[in-house]
């Protein structure tokens, strides 16, 4: 990307990021995006889309450390930020008022418009689309016997439908712009892809592990599938995931090796 043209226009021959992944050479000369050793901090899903050049070219310092071990190092050389706070969410919006950064950059955050069931039902006013988010139950102001949470979101009708937590249940998923950061290794070995893989889904702010079909993995990134319906992978006994929104991001991983991903 730019940054990697960035820095070549500069001289250097690599680029280094504070995230927490690692990267691999193995014998067959491929570059392999690989899980960071600490697994409650990996960020191999924000970066599926390097490609062998930039996997060659870039180095990732806290793969290899705990975050533990980092605000040690940290401490040693007098940072002050050795002991900050962890950043649950967007770094640059603390506080979590998504809303309050989108009016700030763009003015506003949509028009009201109306929370309506998936019967079509309407059950009150929201105050903007960009006020909400797939899953989110705090701050509808919606009552009722039952617990409603925003299971989809339609721009172009300004309408935020709203409904029981089943409905934010999903047994499949489209996922296209695949990149198979690992296709080589597939295609020349698919009998090598171990039968432990995941499947990551990872909204802006988290991630969750599904186990997936490896079989039908393999298929796929041997034949290079640039676009892909996930259905039917997902094993018992968790077989439906929730929560899954337009541009979040789907990593599939071999054992600790990210095999693709796309959003």
């Amino acid at each position: 990307g730019k940054l990697f043209d960035f820095a070549r226009s500069q001289g250097c021959d690599y680029v280094s990021t504070g995230h927490y992944v690692r990267v691999e050479q193995r014998a067959d000369g491929n570059f392999y995006l690989r899980k960071a050793v600490d697994a409650s901090k990996d960020q191999t899903y924000v970066l599926y889309f390097l490609n062998q050049d930039q996997l060659s070219h870039v180095i990732f310092p806290l793969g290899d450390m705990t975050k533990v071990e980092t605000r040690a190092v940290a401490a040693g050389q007098g940072f002050g930020n050795a002991q900050k706070a962890e950043s649950m969410d967007i770094c640059f919006v603390p506080d979590g008022d998504y809303a309050r950064v989108v009016r700030a950059c763009t003015g506003g955050v949509g028009q009201p418009g109306n929370f309506v069931t998936s019967a079509g039902e309407v059950r009150g006013q929201h105050k903007g689309i960009a006020c909400y988010t797939i899953g989110q139950r705090k701050g509808l102001g919606l009552y009722g016997p039952e617990p409603v949470y925003v299971s989809a979101i339609d721009a172009a009708a300004n309408t935020v439908t709203v409904g029981p937590r089943a409905e934010l249940l999903r047994g499949d998923c489209l996922a296209g712009d695949m990149c198979w950061a690992a296709v080589a290794f597939v295609k020349e070995r698919p009998e090598k892809v171990p039968l432990k893989s995941f499947a990551v889904f990872a909204p802006p702010f988290w991630a969750l592990l599904y186990r997936i079909n490896a079989t039908a993995m393999a298929t796929a990134a041997a034949q290079a599938t640039t676009r892909m319906m996930v259905r039917h992978m997902f094993e018992i006994p968790r077989s439906r995931v929730r929560d899954l929104t337009p541009v979040q991001m789907c990593q599939l991983r071999a054992a600790a090796v990210t095999m693709s991903a796309a959003v």
